[in-house]
């Protein structure tokens, strides 16, 4: 039977029906909440140390000019 939703009329056709184990598919769905809370807490960490980092690009053809032990 077609379906009747705000957006139109729909036709679904069913290929297969398998049973699934609700707690397997509820452990997977937390594992992949965590994976993708972790994936951002890392993205948020890295952009932080590169916000704090100080990097200082010397041309190698002054290098021997500088005295590393004063820092620049």
């Amino acid at each position: 039977e077609p379906l009747t939703s705000e957006f139109g009329i729909h036709l679904v056709r069913v290929d297969r029906r398998e049973e699934i184990d609700l707690e397997t598919a509820r452990a997977r769905a937390g594992e992949i909440l965590r994976e993708q809370r972790a994936t951002e807490k890392r993205r948020e960490w890295l952009n932080e140390l590169r916000d704090r980092a100080y990097v200082v690009v010397v041309d190698p053809d002054f290098a021997g000019l500088i005295d590393d032990n004063d820092g620049g």
